[in-house]
């Protein structure tokens, strides 16, 4: 019988409480962008964004105690810059000077130089990479590191990014204070597509199991805690070289030259971007009631294994919590050949699972807006 799980995860993954937390905060220059955008001048908007790696730390210091494996460490770096990048690519792609910060809290009796230069080292060879061969401006900055010993499990990492985007070039494209127009309401219904994080891109060493950067927390809870696995278990269904820990410690794979990629040759029916983290294949569920939009998502990517495995020994709605197969959304016009268009970039160019999961079509009236799921 699957495990009854005693803590709400499906409640604090779509951040009800992190949202009321904020109400009161100054939204910027629209409620609706994936980050929040400030306005600048010289036609220019200021993006700040915070982001990292919690349980997924702690995973890595489990996986890395026992086998001396450093590219954990390498990994979990490159989460936490691909959370951000990611996020900040939903706001409209990244064309101008980016800058990046490091934070990490850590147990210093645990994690000690030799691990701490190789998170800070992966950390720049990644960004250093993204500037060689992807062709972005990023400069690192630097960051701050707390030893906080005992209280924390191990260690926790978060980055911090800072750019700019043109106004031209902001998503969703939604009113606010009169300074962009909205396609949403001049257009009626279009489609979505969804790209997978699972699989082997061509910029891939070795295949990824798609678990992104969020869950993490139950699946450690379903998978490990619960004594069901350990880190070097292969149950049924994943591939015959891949643990459980290696399964859930796969660098989350970036969309962030992809997106700039189609945003430069589809601007015009790209409507929105969507990053599936915190809130699952439902995040975002509440921005589409308000803007009277119903999605429905009815030809999702086949759950990747390692969803598979969670799902058989737990009763969550998983839903509501992971990515499960589709890590970024982009919602089209009604031009059937453009999405179609852009799922052939993705899978024949970049080798990125993609395919349109379903449409979604302005309503009249709130309750009949939102996020349905039938796959």
């Amino acid at each position: 019988m699957p495990k009854v799980m005693t803590t709400n995860y499906e409640e604090y993954a779509n951040k009800t409480g992190v949202y009321k937390a904020v109400s009161k905060l100054d939204t910027g220059i629209s409620p609706n962008t994936f980050c929040r955008l400030f306005p600048l001048g010289g036609g220019k908007a200021q993006l700040m964004h915070t982001d990292g790696v919690g349980t997924k730390g702690h995973l890595a210091y489990l996986y890395y105690r026992e086998t001396k494996d450093e590219s954990v460490w390498r990994n979990i770096a490159e989460d936490a810059i691909v959370m951000n990048l990611d996020d900040a690519s939903c706001c409209g792609g990244l064309n101008n000077p980016i800058y990046f910060t490091l934070s990490i809290t850590r147990d210093p009796k645990k994690i000690q130089q030799r691990e701490l230069e190789a998170i800070i080292d992966g950390f720049d060879a990644y960004l250093k990479n993204l500037v060689k061969h992807r062709g972005f401006d990023i400069t690192f900055c630097g960051g701050e590191t707390e030893d906080v010993n005992d209280l924390a499990s191990s260690i926790f990492i978060n980055a911090t990014l800072s750019t700019t985007i043109d106004y031209k070039n902001i998503l969703p494209r939604v009113p606010s204070a009169h300074i962009f127009h909205s396609p949403f309401n001049e257009n009626t219904s279009g489609y979505v597509i969804g790209l997978g994080g699972y699989g082997t891109t061509k910029n891939d060493s070795r295949e990824n199991s798609g678990i992104g950067c969020n869950g993490l927390s139950v699946a450690r809870e379903v998978l490990l805690d619960s004594k069901k696995f350990d880190l070097f278990s292969n149950p049924y269904g994943l591939p015959k070289n891949m643990n459980i820990g290696q399964a859930l410690l796969c660098p989350t794979r970036s969309f962030t030259a992809f997106i700039r990629a189609i945003l430069s040759a589809y601007y015009q029916p790209i409507l929105a971007l969507a990053h599936n983290t915190g809130g699952g294949v439902l995040k975002g569920n509440e921005i589409m009631k308000d803007n009277l939009i119903h999605v429905n998502k009815n030809n999702l990517h086949d759950p990747p294994p390692i969803f598979k495995i969670i799902q058989k020994n737990c009763n969550l709605d998983m839903y509501k919590i992971f990515n499960m197969g589709q890590r970024l959304e982009i919602y089209t016009n009604e031009d059937k050949d453009v999405a179609e268009k852009i799922v052939k970039n993705a899978e024949t160019y970049y080798k990125i699972p993609a395919r349109i999961i379903g449409t979604w079509k302005k309503v009249e009236k709130r309750e009949d807006a939102g996020i349905t799921i039938f796959n």
